[in-house]
This record gives structure tokens, sequence and C-alpha cells, in this order.
């Protein structure tokens, strides 16, 4: 799956990536889905993750964009959506 900053939003930063780390790593402690592989970009992140029923992915990704959206705020200064509604996934 791959999600995207929405635009006009600043590119992240080294500090950042702890952020979404964290935030992910709770998000599977949380939901308990397999993650089994990541990057994270500038502008954007791609994980494959596996969720077992009823988990969903959406549920997963949910969960994994509104935590650091809550504590990226603060560092920068911002407020508003940070990620694009949407995110893409392939089977």
């Amino acid at each position: 799956m791959t999600v995207n900053l929405r635009r006009g939003v600043p590119t992240l930063t080294a500090g950042d990536y702890a952020l979404l780390i964290a935030a992910r790593d709770g998000a599977r402690k949380r939901l308990g889905f397999l993650l089994c592989g990541y990057v994270l970009m500038p502008d954007h992140g791609h994980a494959l993750i596996r969720t077992g029923y009823p988990l969903t992915i959406s549920q997963v990704i949910h969960d994994v964009k509104k935590a650091p959206a809550r504590w990226l705020h603060p560092r920068r200064g911002t407020k508003g959506p940070i990620w694009q509604y949407q995110f893409w996934d392939s089977r």
C-alpha cells in the first residue's frame, strides 16, 4: 500500500520519520497486522502488510495515519489534514 502527503504539506524531515515509525509500531501492537516491509520517502510511504479477518487494510491505514498527524502538528506549528484521503493497494 502507498500513502501520500497532501499537496502543500511540507515534506517529512529526519525527525518526522521516528514519529511515523513509532505510530506504525503502536498500530501493529493494537491491531495485530503483519508488516513485511516498508520504506518512508519525503512525501509518501510504502508498506507491505497483511491483515486477518475481521481487520481490514482501511482500518490499519486509518490508524497508522491518525497518530502521526496529531504528533506532527505541534512540531511543525501546522493544522489540518497531512495525508491524502485515499491510499493505494495492490494484490
